[in-house]
């Protein structure tokens, strides 16, 4: 098994899995606050900000990669690793407690997590055995 193929297979499983067990802490797709001023993100476990976009979003690019670690592994591991890299980046610009594109709730935590996500994902993608 190839480190692409490791990547997409065990990021795309974990994504999948992350994304359903979000939807049991917050299946809402408001963005921001809602009417009553509250925010309408959840933190999972107190760590992470999660919202019904944010767990599509996991769910999506996680079956992208289960299905691109058959067939495209390389491909999938860098399209998902440079994904990730700039929604790390760019939620460590809007900062914590915000949200990227009105929808994606960032954190401190989701940031360092999809920054290793991207960084791992580019390894996996551009390494040569």
């Amino acid at each position: 098994m190839t480190q692409s193929r490791l990547y997409a297979s065990a990021a795309g499983a974990v994504l999948v899995v992350v994304g359903m067990v979000g939807f049991f802490y917050n299946g809402h797709f408001g963005s921001g606050t809602d009417v009553f001023g509250g925010d309408t993100s959840v933190k999972v476990v107190g760590l992470l900000a999660v919202n019904g976009w944010v767990n599509v979003v996991h769910m999506v690019t996680g079956a992208i990669a289960l299905f691109g670690a058959g067939y495209a592994a390389r491909g999938s591991a860098l399209g998902l690793g440079a994904l990730y890299t700039v929604l790390a980046v760019w939620g460590f610009i809007v900062g914590g407690g915000e949200q990227i594109a009105s929808i994606i709730p960032v954190d401190a935590g989701e940031n360092v997590l999809h920054l290793a996500l991207g960084v791992l994902g580019l390894g996996a993608g551009l390494w040569r055995a």
